[in-house]
């Protein structure tokens, strides 16, 4: 498996009194295989919501996470929509 890209990372989100409020701005990292990643910072420091985007719970509103392969890895495993089509 190759590494994890997160580049140009931005999250807003709403604070108590209903205005947007930057909880991200301009975040990138990359996450190679084997390693581990630590957030340093103060409480909401940001964090919890980069893992909840690479989880998929939480949506960004700019930047790209992308998983990125080596030559030898095998290919990933089709999900059901596309290996239906290729029946």
């Amino acid at each position: 498996m190759g590494a994890l890209m997160v580049r140009d990372l931005a999250v807003t989100g709403r604070g108590a009194d209903g205005r947007e409020t930057i909880l991200l701005d301009d975040v990138s990292f990359i996450l190679q295989p084997g390693r581990a990643i630590v957030f340093l910072g103060p409480d909401d420091g940001g964090g919890p919501v980069v893992v909840d985007v690479l989880a998929g719970r939480r949506a960004a509103r700019s930047g790209t996470v992308e998983l990125l392969r080596r030559p030898d890895d095998p290919e990933p495993p089709l999900d059901d929509r596309e290996a239906r089509r290729q029946e």
